[in-house]
């Protein structure tokens, strides 16, 4: 069955840096996917009807984002994955917030081939809400050792 993973990203959608002393803080509750990873869990639901293919959902973070999951699985998708980050905390870390990711997508790349081999498609969003940098996608596809489309606008598939 051809199998189609929607990363979603457990990002901090709104933090604030004190100009004074650095501190970085965030509200706990203001966690989730960003817009343009949901276009892509919205994008993978599209695909999987069109080729009967199995939808995952699959995020690197804490129990929390369980919620987030359900709520993929809520509107379609047949599977969620969550992988543990290695060294979470409980606020947003200013490393977190600048950049990396390489080591979160090693692990999601993990679990996905140990659960369901080498997916045939994996959507990501454009840009996580907490970094902005985009780095993620091309470290997943580099632990998958899959070939990488960047900046995607629209989706047209064939049969």
């Amino acid at each position: 069955m051809t199998v189609i993973v929607a990363a979603l990203g457990w990002s901090w959608l709104d933090a604030e840096v004190n100009p004074l002393t650095g501190a970085v803080s965030a509200d706990p509750r203001d966690r989730g996917p960003s817009q343009s990873e949901l276009a892509a869990l919205e994008h993978a639901l599209r695909l999987a009807q069109r080729w009967d293919a199995l939808v995952v959902a699959a995020t690197v973070g804490p129990g929390e984002a369980d919620a987030m999951l359900r709520e993929a699985l809520a509107v379609g998708a047949a599977e969620a994955l969550r992988v543990e980050p290695a060294g979470g905390s409980a606020g947003p870390r200013p490393a977190d917030l600048v950049g990396g990711g390489q080591d979160s997508a090693a692990a999601l790349a993990a679990a996905l081939r140990q659960r369901y081999g080498v997916p045939d498609l994996v959507l990501c969003g454009e840009r996580s809400a907490d970094r902005g940098t985009g780095s993620f996608p091309a470290f997943l596809a580099a632990a998958l050792s899959a070939a990488q489309v960047l900046g995607v606008v629209r989706i047209e598939p064939e049969d």
